[in-house]
Order: structure tokens, then C-alpha cells, then sequence
């Protein structure tokens, strides 16, 4: 029994000492790798922001198309998207139910990023109750124009189905 306690005692390895970061190692970190993401903004620049923004817009804008054609099949109510203009340019967009006694906002209003060109036709986007598109036949176009590309968001009157597609400029 006594053996036991020897071996144990003086054949138990030491632990290995734990090094971890201190504050100071940390913040000098945190500070190089600040400077190398201004370094990569500047580079990059507001275009490849603006680009980003008009890709966030063009998916938010599909999103709310797709909400509209959604909320109208499951309420009966029809619902659509307004294009606002100034000037020509399209500068925002509201998702509207129609209740049949007036129009009512269903969503906030969405600003059209800086940097963003919105173009098309039709400045109302209307769903029927079984989910096609108001009015009209083949295929309704929205064109969303950033720093890098173009997206065309097409919604298919007959269906209602939206679908998009990406072109480098």
C-alpha cells in the first residue's frame, strides 16, 4: 500500500505551464487587423459596397414580391407593390393591401440604395387571389442596375412565379 503512494508522488508528470494571449498581445490583434480591413475598404471602395447594396435590394425586392403573391393567395385580399418615382427614378417601393374600401400599408417603405438604378415599366405590382399577376400577358420585368451588375427580376403574369437572373456590366 505504502509502494502505491511512491509511485504515484514521484512518478506523476508535471503540468505543462498554459500560456494564453495577454490584453497587450490582443489589442495589437485587434489593431493589425483593423488596419488591414480599412486598407481592403479603401481598395475596394464604395463600388463594391454600392454593388453589395443593389444585390441586398434586388433579394429584398423579390422577398416582398413573393410576400405580396402569398399574402394575396392566403387572405383573398389582393396585394401589391407600389414603385414610387421622382423625377422619373424609381426612389422606393411599399407592399399595399387593397381591402376594397381603400388601400392599406402592409410593410414599411424600402428606399432604393445610393448608387442603385431601378427601371421598369409598370409601377404597381399586382397579385389576384389565385396568384397570378393583375394584368396583362407574358412577362413583367424589373431591372435592378448596381456598380458590377444587373439583375432582372422577372414575374410571369399567368403564374405569378418570380425568377431573376444576373448579368455582369
Amino acid at each position: 500500500m505504502g509502494s502505491d503512494r511512491y509511485f504515484r508522488v514521484h512518478n506523476a508528470r508535471r503540468a505543462n505551464a498554459r500560456r494564453a494571449f495577454s490584453l497587450i498581445e490582443l489589442m495589437a490583434v485587434l489593431t493589425i487587423i483593423g488596419i488591414i480591413s480599412s486598407a481592403v475598404f479603401l481598395r475596394f471602395g464604395a463600388s463594391t459596397y454600392q454593388s453589395t447594396n443593389a444585390a441586398g435590394f434586388t433579394r429584398m425586392l423579390m422577398l416582398d414580391l413573393n410576400q405580396a403573391r402569398a399574402r394575396t393567395i392566403s387572405t383573398g385580399d389582393n396585394h401589391y407593390l407600389q414603385l414610387t418615382r421622382d423625377g422619373g427614378i424609381v426612389t422606393s417601393y411599399t407592399l399595399y393591401r387593397d381591402t376594397g374600401s381603400g388601400a392599406v400599408v402592409v410593410d414599411r417603405i424600402v428606399d432604393v440604395p445610393e448608387g442603385t438604378l431601378v427601371t421598369t415599366a409598370t409601377d404597381q405590382w399586382a397579385f389576384d387571389f389565385d396568384g397570378s399577376l393583375g394584368s396583362g400577358t407574358g412577362v413583367g420585368t424589373i431591372q435592378v442596375t448596381g456598380h458590377f451588375y444587373t439583375w432582372t427580376i422577372s414575374v410571369y403574369r399567368a403564374t405569378g412565379t418570380i425568377s431573376s437572373s444576373k448579368v455582369s456590366l
